[in-house]
């Protein structure tokens, strides 16, 4: 017998890809498995019952050492929770519902290390984190040890948990390590807060230890953090599945199961169960470090369960790093080797196996296996591998001495197959026709494909095709530009959802389509006085929406301008094409001051630009007051500054000060009567009337003498003089005859002289003259007034 060995010659060192430094290499650690559903507690635990917020915190704050059991027995909704360090708190749910919610900084539950949370159904846990906080786990601690995760174990429930912004939904809180994570049962659904992970570590910090057994786990990371794993920068930690259902998700750059963005991975090990691993859009990493990579750990990944990709993410193995497969291993993604891949089991699934480190085979690999590289550092396959699979050594072939062989044709991908030669390089064309006389090695001779690599500017500027052979790399070219966008990369469809790698090789021709963001600018608003507008951000080539009207005390708005003073009207149907500021433009409104004389001659009201002064008007003019300035009420107030800048509608008011009137007695011989002054045109008390001996008042007149009589009981409104008026009293004269003759008496006005009657006669006697007494007396004058009633007595002689 005879034995023909067929080879392929190797690739040179340039066909490798670039490999990705991997800075430091994380051992496998196996977590510890909490086994069973149920909780049991020892007779010394101490159980409590509470039926509202106040009992269920007094009931954690009261919890010491081993063995507190709190039991809901009411639907509760409560702010943040603490578990006392070194206490261990077992949550009993009993078919009731929980909310929980934690303050600033603050987990829902805080579980800090030294304590231990134990959690069990039927029933309803939701637990919100506050900023920097995880739902259930540690708060923020800016790394302070003593406030890092403790102990956290769910048997059953369903149990929601969502970390504020940079803390897990389980797990740590922002730079606050993880601890331990065990679930056995129930339904588990967390999310981390922005930059942090689903179930593990938060912003900046370890993952902790974590194991899954059981029930049914659903982890989403929040922006850039892995569903289960790492936050955006987060160190290593370890991660166990024996069982249960398990679908992580990664967000951002995040991975779905190991690290975020620029986060180290984790140590995994999947022994049983059902694994879904999903990562981050942008990435498209489903097992391993985040993809900024910077940094990053892979750990160490084993599959003994079934683990299942999403279509278009990657399973990454770092050089120096195996990922051991033994289960099954639904492969819709990528696997990307530079390290080992060792699979005793089963892969399939549509994605590829790009190999650039160590194979070891001895299960099933999948139709898809493709290899870009022979050059492997270990190449072992004792298993199976599909006929179509064309870089996999054939094995030798046993044929007769002397006969001929018909070898079918070779495929290898990339390559186009020229014949077999005697020599790896030159030699002869071998014909199948020719009998083997000998032990014959023949070899498989290439020629290396080209493809055209276009790239579409997506309406930037052009740029050029390349052709590149295969398995090498396309050169990045000059980025291209388009007008009011920025270059955002390169992309292997033309929606921008898959990225385009650079150091992946070139296989097949293909199309990279240039990925644009839209420039923003920022549209200021002066309001030029007005109240406060905010900038507002706009895209290239879309419109400006107007803001809202700015308010500016007595000014009406007119609109947006592009300069201060002047410039022109904005049109807001323009389109930005850079930034710009623009400013408020005003008309100032007019205010009325309004003058109320009160009582005065009418002033005309002045109206004037808001905030300017007005000049003093005439004064107002009124009968029987002299005008005593502008006030800023009808009595009292303040006096009305006429240097005061004039911002309201405003109306002052005239004050006046009545003037004096005097009212002057004359009495014309009477007793003196005091004048007596008054306000203008208010009423006097009149006097008590004068007294004159011989006279009867006879009231008060505008004249000496004639005149009218004036009433003093109206008001007063000019000066008066008034004279009194006088009625002369009746004085009677008497004549005593004295025996002779009658004479009649005479009447005559007070003060006034009588003419001596005729006088008496009497027989035997001569009238002698009229005398004040009968006897004696003087003689009286007839030229001698008369003040009162007299009688005068004549005097005789006797013949």
């Amino acid at each position: 017998m005879r034995q023909l060995t067929l080879l392929r010659p190797r690739v040179s060192a340039e066909r490798l890809r670039r490999l990705i430094a991997v800075a430091v290499v994380v051992p496998l650690v196996s977590g510890g498995i909490v086994a069973g559903s149920a909780i049991t507690a020892s007779a010394a635990d101490v159980s409590t019952t509470v039926n509202n917020a106040v009992e269920l915190a007094a009931a954690f704050d009261a919890a010491s050492g081993a063995g507190n059991t709190i039991v809901l027995g009411a639907d509760i909704t409560s702010s943040g929770l603490t578990v006392p360090v070194g206490a261990t708190v077992t949550l009993d749910l009993n078919d009731h519902t929980l909310g929980v919610t934690g303050a600033d900084e603050k987990a829902g539950i805080a579980v800090r290390v030294g304590s231990t949370l134990i959690i069990d159904g039927p029933g309803e846990l939701t637990a919100q984190g506050g900023d920097a906080g995880a739902g259930i786990g540690s708060p923020k601690s800016n790394d302070k040890p003593e406030t890092n995760a403790g102990t956290v174990i769910i048997h059953g429930g369903t149990i929601r948990a969502t970390g504020g912004n940079l803390g897990a939904g389980i797990g740590s809180g922002g730079w606050s390590a993880g601890g331990t994570t065990t679930i056995t049962g129930g339904e588990v659904h967390a999310t981390g807060g922005g930059s942090a992970a689903g179930i593990g570590g938060g912003y900046n910090h370890v993952a902790g230890t974590i194991s899954i057994s059981g029930g049914s786990v659903t982890a989403i990371g929040g922006a850039g953090g892995a569903g289960i794993g790492n936050g955006v920068t987060g160190h290593p930690g370890t991660l166990t599945i024996t069982g249960g259902t398990v679908d992580a998700i990664g967000t951002g750059l995040g991975a779905g199961l190991g690290g975020g963005n620029l986060g180290s991975g984790l140590n995994i090990a999947i022994t049983g169960g059902s694994v879904s691993a999903t990562g981050g859009s942008a990435s498209g990493i489903a097992v391993g470090p985040g993809a900024g990579y910077t940094g990053s750990v892979f750990g160490s990944l084993s599959n003994a369960g079934s683990l299942t990709t999403a279509p278009g993410n990657i399973v990454r193995v770092f050089a120096g790093q195996t990922f051991f497969n033994s289960g099954t291993f639904v492969n819709d993604g990528l696997v990307v080797v530079d390290g080992v891949l060792d699979n005793s089991g089963i892969i399939g699934g549509t994605g590829g196996i790009p190999v650039f480190g160590a194979l070891v085979n001895t299960g099933t690999l999948p139709a898809s296996f493709v290899s870009n590289t022979a050059a492997f550092t270990l190449y072992r396959n004792d298993g199976v591998v599909p006929e179509n699979s064309s870089e996999v050594y054939a094995p030798s072939l046993q044929i007769a001495k002397d006969k001929g062989l018909s070898v079918a044709t070779p495929t290898r991908v990339g390559y186009d197959f020229n014949g077999w030669f005697t020599a790896a390089t030159d030699g002869e064309l071998w014909d199948s026709a020719t009998p083997l006389t000998t032990d014959t090695t023949l070899y498989a001779q290439w020629t290396i494909q080209s493809f055209a690599v276009t790239f579409d500017a997506q309406a930037g500027s052009a740029v050029d095709a390349q052709t590149i052979d295969y398995g090498k790399l396309a050169a990045v070219p000059t980025p291209p530009t388009r007008v009011g966008c920025d270059f955002a990369g390169w992309t292997t469809d033309a929606a921008g959802t898959l990225a385009w790698d650079d150091e992946v090789a070139i296989t097949s021709a293909q199309t990279i389509y240039a990925q644009w963001t839209i420039q923003s600018y920022t549209a200021r608003f002066d309001s030029n006085g007005g109240s406060a507008v905010p900038s507002a951000s706009v895209s290239y080539g879309s419109t400006i929406t107007p803001p809202a009207n700015p308010s500016r005390e007595g000014y009406t708005f007119t609109g947006w301008y592009t300069s201060a003073a002047g410039g022109s009207a904005w049109n807001f149907l323009s389109t930005a094409t850079a930034d710009v500021t623009l400013y408020a433009h005003w008309t100032v409104q007019n205010r009325t001051v309004t003058f109320n004389p009160q009582g005065g001659t009418a002033v005309n009201p002045v109206s004037t630009n808001y905030n300017t002064a007005i000049k003093a008007p005439t004064s107002p003019t009124r009968t029987g007051y002299t005008f005593s300035g502008w006030y800023t009420k009808t009595t009292g107030g303040s006096t009305w500054n006429f240097a005061t800048k004039v911002t309201a509608d405003t109306t002052v008011y005239a004050h006046w000060t009545v003037q004096k009137r005097t009212v002057t007695f004359k009495s014309q011989g009477g007793s003196a009567v005091k004048a007596i002054s008054v306000n203008y045109n208010t009423k006097i008390t009149v006097p008590k009337a004068p007294t004159r001996t011989g006279y009867t008042f006879a009231g008060w007149y505008t004249k000496a003498t004639g005149g009218t009589a004036r009433s003093l009981k109206s008001a007063i409104t000019d000066n008066v003089t008034v004279y009194a008026h006088w009625t002369a009293l009746k004085k009677q004269v008497t004549f005593n005859t004295q025996g002779g003759s009658k004479v009649a008496a005479v009447t005559t006005n007070y003060n006034t002289v009588v003419k001596a009657p005729k006088a008496p006669t009497r027989s035997g006697y001569t009238f002698t003259g009229w005398y004040t007494k009968a006897t004696g007396g003087s003689t009286w004058k007839f030229t001698s007034k008369v003040t009162v009633h007299t009688t005068l007595y004549a005097h005789w002689a006797k013949k």
